[in-house]
């Protein structure tokens, strides 16, 4: 059985690489920086689960969510939201736009990983 694929967005690659390293039991993570390059990414490699920053330069996470969602090959791909907005509009519309969970920054570890794994069994 190959190893589970992740796919991370953040514009900041100090999040980046602390996400990496939470979650460094998945051999197969991949970044991006930005939405447009998460998009390209996610039809070339169809990860098992996205982690998706909602604040981003160009895209945000929602349009982001938007796109892949509306991909017949990624529409099933669990998205977890993560976000340092924690008002219950900015939580709602993860939801509204396709987001499967999201996850508060500054990220706590054993919720991440914990939420990750539960999204990969489903």
């Amino acid at each position: 059985m190959r190893s589970k694929r992740l796919l991370i967005v953040d514009d900041d690659d100090n999040i980046l690489d602390l996400l990496r390293y939470h979650l460094s039991e998945f051999e197969d993570i991949q970044t991006a920086s930005c939405g447009a390059a998460a998009i390209r990414m996610a039809r070339e490699r169809r990860p098992d689960l996205i982690l998706l920053d909602v604040q981003m330069p160009d895209l945000d996470g929602f349009a982001t969510c938007q796109a892949l969602r509306s991909d017949t090959e990624l529409t099933d791909v669990p998205i977890i939201f993560l976000t340092a907005r924690q008002d219950s509009r900015t939580i709602v519309k993860c939801f509204k736009v396709g987001g499967n969970d999201f996850i508060a920054k500054p990220v706590n570890p054993a919720v991440l990983l914990q939420s990750v794994q539960s999204h990969l069994q489903v």
